[in-house]
């Protein structure tokens, strides 16, 4: 699902920004921002996962990437585009680091190759399909706002699942 909504947002980011009245450069600037945030927080996303439940940190990146969806709705200024940029900064840095983690986690290792394997390849599609929507619902409204606050919905439907799955074998009072 991030791979998804990332990937969609990449392909149609010079876009989004131009028609809330920015120029192509602040696209840059969403990547600049970005890319220097996400490797801190992927280092502190590790420290978290060594100290709590690895769904926590897997849904405060969802937290953090609906944060960004909603933060670039409301985008008018290069300052905001900064803190759009480290919003997805700080979603990726969790994601990357915890989604690896969540694996051994929640199926053990016996057959982690094969779980990777899979995974990867559906975050590969995802990612893949992701520009479509947004694509067609620009060209079809001439806006990307519904698809924006589709895009939201996911990460928080998704925080919301993080939050109840519990890894096998582990009490439901650890909630």
């Amino acid at each position: 699902m991030p791979g998804f909504v990332v990937t969609g947002l990449d392909f149609s980011q010079v876009s989004i920004l131009a028609g809330q009245g920015l120029p192509e450069r602040a696209s840059a600037i969403v990547f600049t921002a970005s890319a220097l945030v996400t490797l801190p927080a992927s280092l502190l996303a590790g420290q978290f996962i060594d100290r709590w439940p690895v769904r926590y940190v897997l849904a405060a990146g969802q937290a953090l990437l609906a944060g960004a969806l909603i933060c670039l709705m409301f985008v008018s200024s290069v300052e905001q585009v900064v803190v759009y940029g480290v919003l997805r900064g700080l979603a990726l840095g969790c994601w990357v680091v915890a989604i690896d983690a969540s694996w051994p986690a929640y199926f053990g290792r016996r057959y982690l190759g094969g779980i990777r394997g899979m995974t990867f390849g559906a975050e590969i599609v995802g990612a893949a399909v992701g520009p479509l929507p947004f694509c067609l619902v620009r060209d079809l409204s001439g806006s990307y706002d519904a698809v924006i606050v589709g895009a939201i919905i996911l990460p928080i439907v998704a925080m919301i699942v993080m939050l109840i799955a519990l890894p096998p074998g582990q009490p439901a009072t650890e909630r």
